[in-house]
């Protein structure tokens, strides 16, 4: 338990502060912002340690060179006194436009104090390769985490070292290997663990395809006794469209495979998913466990999202979410309501304003408190027109641009992505991806941690299976030829 919270510790004290308002690579999409450059984020937020025990307002300043690469970002809590400078991060760059270091400093006693430190160096073609975090101690920086990254010949990654170091020795490591075919569907995961220098075998998971590079199967093993033991399987089928029907989660019980949990996926018009329905296996035949129905608009933009779960032999109603968008389809607003004493009651409310149609200029979470809605604090994301990503924590933003630049044009518009549920738990659905695409999931930390876990259905339709992946915030990267897109969704079970 001490080794645990040790590690917790260092996760939470010398790696999330060197992460916390990054710049990362991402691009445009129904959550973020548009194509102009970001000059002003506006933060509110409530809590105990808020001006008056009411509201803290803060002010980030963003500064770039003459390429437009974001080199500092200035932090200040503002108050009806005074403002006051929180943080800065400072960055440099290579030629290619990759960031190789941040800095980030904290403002204590009138003074600039340095806090963490990022190095970052890159292969040829742009890929991180070796990551290193340093925290300030003593007046000298100490190396507190490292990440190593290899790839093959198409850039997919091969294995992935993240390692956690305390006065200079390794406290604990994680290593990730991934092997792939000639068509680079992945074949085996294998996760390793160290708290010294040699690494153990953890966790491997195998997959298998179809012609059609349709994902069948996938068997999770985890290391006991020296040796691999199977854990869970999930099969999986598709229509003759290639769109998945069925996923069938299967456990390892007394040396056989005995089914859990299959889900079943259901379309219109061979394009748009419109339910999912999930069915526990009892007394030897599958019965009714929950659904979800969705409801889309004359552009394919999802509008609403009933879920259900069955009781007393009935479906019975728990939540619905529902969207509205401006003409070019950028989320205006998004309602949860929850079903309580046979009647629909509201639970959370997201709004967003845009300039010029599509660049976002404030978003406002509210909860319903029985009789009014009231602000809530909660997870705000941003992009610019350099396909940068920041994210902060609180109930509103509002954002002041730099520089105007043209509206997007409708073929940029029509490449927007939105996610749903999110927040989700089992399965995500992606609107806006092309047959080109290819998705990565990061987490916050800007790791990989999947590659093509997915199946394009249609010309714009995917379905995630993110039940193997922990609670957090993650972002989904979708590049083709024409266009490279990042949209944020978070898991909570």
């Amino acid at each position: 338990m001490k080794k645990v919270f040790i590690l917790f510790m260092i996760l939470f004290f010398v790696v999330l502060p060197t992460i916390e308002v990054s710049a990362q690579k991402a691009s445009n999409d129904n959550m973020l912002g548009g194509n102009l450059r970001v000059k002003y984020v506006h933060l509110f937020d409530i809590g105990s340690n808020s001006f008056y025990g009411k509201e803290t307002k803060y002010k980030y300043s963003y500064s770039y060179d003459k390429v437009g690469n974001l080199f500092q970002i200035l932090k200040e809590s503002i108050t009806i006194i005074k403002s006051e400078p929180v943080f800065k991060i400072m960055s440099k760059y290579d030629k290619n436009g990759n960031e190789i270091e941040h800095i980030k400093q904290r403002y204590i006693s009138g003074k600039w104090v340095n806090n963490n430190k990022t190095s970052t160096t890159y292969t040829a073609s742009g890929q991180p390769k070796i990551k290193t975090v340093f925290r300030w101690q003593t007046n000298s920086w100490q190396k507190k985490a490292n990440y190593t990254y290899k790839y093959n010949k198409n850039d997919k990654l091969l294995e992935f070292i993240n390692e956690i170091i305390k006065d200079g020795s390794l406290l604990h490591g994680t290593k990730q290997k991934y092997t792939y075919d000639a068509s680079s569907n992945m074949l085996v995961f294998l996760s390793q663990e160290s708290s010294g220098k040699e690494y153990i075998n953890k966790l491997k998971r195998t997959f298998t395809y179809n012609k059609k590079h349709d994902m069948l199967t996938e068997i999770v093993e985890r290391w006991l006794s020296n040796k691999w033991n199977n854990s869970q399987k999930w099969v999986q089928s598709y229509n003759t469209d290639g769109m998945k029907e069925y996923s069938i989660m299967q456990n390892w019980k007394d040396n056989k495979w005995e089914n859990s949990s299959r889900t079943k996926f259901t379309y219109t018009n061979k394009d748009l998913l419109t339910s999912i329905l999930t069915e526990i296996w009892q007394n030897n035949a599958w019965s009714n466990s929950s659904r979800s129905v969705m409801e889309y608009n004359i552009k394919k933009l999802l509008t609403n999202s009933l879920h259900q779960i069955w009781k007393d032999k009935k479906w019975t109603n728990q939540s619905n979410e529902t969207w509205t968008y401006n003409t070019v389809g950028m989320i205006l607003t998004q309602l949860n309501v929850s079903w309580k004493d046979s009647k629909w009651v509201n639970n959370t409310r997201e709004t967003n304003t845009y300039e010029k149609g599509v660049n976002l200029s404030s978003r406002h979470l509210e909860k319903w408190d029985g009789s009014t809605w009231i602000n809530y604090k909660g997870n705000l994301s941003l992009g610019d027109y350099k396909k940068r990503h920041f994210n902060f924590f609180g109930y509103k933003i509002s954002v002041e641009y730099d520089k105007p630049s043209d509206v997007k044009s409708e073929k940029d518009i029509d490449n927007v992505l939105s996610v749903y549920p999110n927040p989700s738990s089992d399965y995500l659905n992606i609107i806006g991806v092309s047959n080109a695409s290819f998705i990565k999931i990061y987490n916050i930390n800007g790791e990989l941690v999947s590659n093509n876990i997915g199946k394009i259905h249609s010309a714009n339709s995917l379905i995630l299976d993110i039940s193997k992946l922990p609670n957090g915030i993650y972002f989904i990267r979708n590049k083709d030829r024409q266009f490279e897109r990042e949209i944020s969704f978070v898991i909570a079970r």
